[in-house]
């Protein structure tokens, strides 16, 4: 799970206000479910987009990129 504005009902009351139990709740969630014990943000799919687009991944080709925390891996 990535926490973006389409998660935002997991924890927000009916104003649109975030509610801190309920995004402590959403993280704790997320986190049971990542073999990296945490939700993922915004900025880490960002990054892994930066570093396709650096020099460093100049000899990257043909491989499928996944962002999520090892929560979905192929094998």
């Amino acid at each position: 799970m990535i926490l973006t504005n389409f998660s935002r009902h997991n924890f927000v009351d009916e104003q649109g206000n975030v509610v801190p139990e309920k995004l402590e709740q959403y993280h704790k969630r997320a986190g049971a479910l990542s073999p990296l014990g945490r939700s993922g943000e915004a900025q880490d799919v960002a990054r892994s987009f930066l570093y396709l687009v650096s020099d460093a991944a100049a000899f990257i080709t043909g491989q499928i990129e996944r962002p999520n925390g090892g929560v979905s891996m192929p094998w």
